[in-house]
């Protein structure tokens, strides 16, 4: 049931109206002043209101104005005379749904005005609510977003602009998009737009740059910015969001000069302090007291953690950078897996594991071979950690899909608890030491985040698979001699 409010002082033309009305889809209320008119509406939800624009107590277009004050939300229809149809038309224009001439009222015409009143001023709600939600967005937004039409000429800005540039928006609006620009850019802006309009294939492809642009003060800074179009009422708009990445590359800077130090002023002397121990430890020295040398290997073996962590610290930034040098070249997989094999051999011995080898699949694998040695390396050796003494660990080749081989290193330890698998891969992900056979892993947490790095920069995959209580398979696939997988690290 529409509830309708029908504003008319005219008794006959309120009968009529009902008369035409008098159906099951329409409800109406009679008020026969603008007075008594404003009291209905206090009292009752109304879904659309008829307005006369001829009342006791006001005339014209006034009318519309005080009850659109008063009502803005519920859509009106305004009914005039033949003669003063043109004040209809101005209630439209300001806010009215539809104007009707009264004597030419019929039931299928007030039905379908006052139907599609309602429809309407439903959809300029649900419009209205709908920008205010996108202006909300725009106007919370950290990163400055700049729109610019076709010429390059700025249309809007939104309040985090004027954080980051220090211009007020009005004294951007208009102004070419350049301004924004250092040189030679700003002065090679135009061009640059005038060959994108003729070009026959021109298309923004929304990727992230880092580049720099200009303060008002004149102060060059980076940022990183993300360029996209759309076509709006047939008009090209460019949208620009700019995030300013100074504290960024201030922070960069800082961890730089940390891993420069690191790799220099620590790992030098650790290696003195290595080399030194380990001439002691060999009796170069002379002889020491045994207890003395017990503690002497104590310290090695630590000076090794120490540098073993130095240089995992070393290629977590390599790796994060996209820096890290990979030689892929054609491999062999089962040289691989038999070197490392023989490497870890003593450290199997020591956990008293056999190591059992199943090379299944015989094709070559685009790869870094050290770098693949220390993926597999580091697979095998927390496997044969995590591996009760007079048990195996496998380590096979296997064919996977889409043109890859597949290592897998498999062990019967102790399982991975469910809720620890998700962050596995995180850096400085560390299992409890009473997992292992060993009370004292000396890891840094950082191999399997550098694993992943590692296979992900060959364009390959890497995963685990653990059930508690009967053991763990790592594996990771790297592509095959010949596939058309692309290389990051290539």
């Amino acid at each position: 049931m529409i509830r309708v409010l029908y504003i008319e002082d005219n008794e006959a033309d309120y009968l009529f109206v009902r008369e035409i009305l008098d159906n099951r889809k329409f409800e109406l209320d009679w008020a026969e002043s603008l007075c008594e008119a404003f009291k209905h509406l206090s009292k009752t939800q109304f879904d659309a209101i008829l307005l006369d624009l001829g009342l006791p107590d006001a005339t014209g277009l006034s009318t519309f104005q005080q009850i659109f004050q008063q009502a803005s939300s519920i859509p009106i229809v305004v009914l005039c005379g033949l003669d003063n149809d043109s004040v209809g038309l101005a209630a439209v224009q300001q806010g009215a749904q539809d104007y009707l001439v009264k004597d030419k009222v019929s039931l299928e015409l007030l039905e379908h005005a006052l139907s599609y009143a309602i429809e309407r001023k439903q959809a300029q709600k649900e419009l209205s609510e709908r920008e205010e939600r996108i202006r909300t967005i725009l106007n919370s937004a950290a990163d400055a977003i700049v729109c610019a039409n076709e010429d390059g000429v700025i249309i809007s800005v939104n309040p985090a602009f004027s954080r980051c540039f220090g211009y007020a928006a009005d004294d951007v609006l208009g102004t070419n998009v350049s301004i924004l620009m250092p040189l030679p850019q700003s002065q090679e802006h135009d061009r640059y737009l005038e060959d994108y309009r003729k070009a026959g294939n021109r298309r923004v492809d929304g990727r992230v740059r880092e580049v720099t642009a200009v303060r008002s003060d004149g102060t060059v800074f980076p940022i990183e910015l993300t360029v996209s179009e759309a076509v709006v009422s047939s008009q090209r708009i460019f949208t620009a969001i700019i995030r300013d990445i100074t504290e960024r590359r201030l922070t960069e800077e800082q961890v730089g000069q940390f891993y420069a130090t690191v790799s220099h002023e620590l790992r030098t002397p650790l290696t003195s302090i290595k080399g030194a121990l380990g001439l002691i430890d060999c009796g170069k020295a002379g002889e020491i007291p045994e207890r003395a040398l017990a503690l002497v290997r104590i310290a090695r073996n630590e000076s090794d953690r120490l540098i073993r962590l130095v240089n995992d610290l070393l290629d977590v930034k390599k790796l994060k950078a996209g820096k890290l040098d990979l030689y892929i070249r054609n491999t062999s997989p089962q040289f691989i897996v038999r070197q490392v094999l023989r490497s870890l051999a003593p450290l199997a011995a020591d956990h008293a594991v056999t190591l059992v080898s199943k090379e299944c699949d015989s094709r070559e694998v685009l790869a870094d071979s050290d770098r693949t040695v220390q993926v597999l390396t580091n697979l095998l050796s927390n496997a044969l950690r995590f591996s009760p003494p007079g048990s195996q660990v496998e380590i096979s080749l296997e064919p996977a899909v889409d043109s890859f081989v597949r290592f897998v290193v498999s062990d019967h330890g102790p399982g991975i608890p469910s809720e620890k698998l998700a962050a596995l891969f995180e850096p400085f992900s560390q299992l409890h030491s009473s997992l292992t056979n060993n009370a004292c892993t000396g890891t840094s947490g950082l191999g399997l985040s550098i694993c992943k790095a590692i296979v992900e920069q060959h364009g390959g995959r890497i995963g685990v698979e653990s059930i508690e209580g009967v053991g763990s398979t790592f594996w990771f696939e790297l592509p095959c001699a010949g596939s058309p997988q692309p290389l990051p690290g290539g």
